[in-house]
């Protein structure tokens, strides 16, 4: 019943803004494949949240009947998916196949982004540098290159530019948990005195949203 509520109220949403609700009505035909598997083949996903024949004949209805049904979505959905398949691609597999896939000549973000986390994982440093210094001059406004930017210069070394990379992101994405954690990391390992308490105030405030980040309970016990 939850679950049948949920889909209505995704499809009122939908109706509103205008927008297709073909890739719902995709995603629940990928979860009824893992029907027919065995339960402890099923993606934990289905097991929490069952898929009953009426769910998916409401979606297909409603699809059918729909005048949006065939209306691209607003291009920066499509441009932010890129990216994150990009980002995934490039830290999942193996970095030649990245820039095999993500040629030099493609000049898109995705493109660029996928190329210097290849390079960064082939430690070659200097290249993914001038990737991401190029990404973040155009976009400077991103977090998210900016925080590539910061893990690449704090491995590569460069600890001073890595926090100051790291505080640029959070000055546009203050709430990013994971981009601060970055952040405390690279002041506790650059050499420089450190406030401890405001450390410990600050890795509290991010356990209480990433309870289950080993990382950052590590970094807290290393503060200790």
């Amino acid at each position: 019943g939850q679950e049948a509520s949920a889909d209505q109220a995704a499809l009122k949403y939908l109706k509103e803004l205008g927008w297709s609700a073909k890739g719902l009505q995709d995603f629940l035909k990928l979860l009824s494949k893992q029907e027919l598997m065995s339960a402890s083949r099923q993606d934990s996903y289905l097991l929490t949240h069952p898929l009953s024949s009426e769910r998916v004949q409401l979606i297909s209805r409603y699809v059918k009947e729909s005048p949006d049904t065939n209306k691209r979505l607003p291009d920066s959905f499509y441009e932010k998916f890129d990216r994150m398949i990009a980002k995934v691609k490039a830290y999942m597999e193996p970095p030649m196949g990245v820039l095999m896939k993500y040629k030099a000549n493609d000049p898109s973000p995705a493109a660029q982004y996928a190329r210097a986390i290849a390079y960064y994982r082939d430690k070659k440093f200097p290249q993914s540098l001038a990737i991401l210094q190029d990404l973040t001059t155009k976009y400077p406004q991103d977090p998210y290159f900016l925080e590539q930017l910061g893990q690449v210069l704090f491995d590569s070394g460069n600890i001073p530019q890595a926090i100051i990379a790291y505080n640029r992101a959070l000055t546009i994405k203050p709430n990013a948990h994971l981009i601060h954690l970055a952040r405390i990391q690279a002041e506790m390992e650059s050499g420089q005195p450190v406030d401890l308490g405001r450390i410990v105030h600050e890795l509290h405030k991010i356990l209480r949203f990433e309870r289950e980040n080993s990382f950052a309970w590590h970094n807290l016990a290393m503060v200790y």
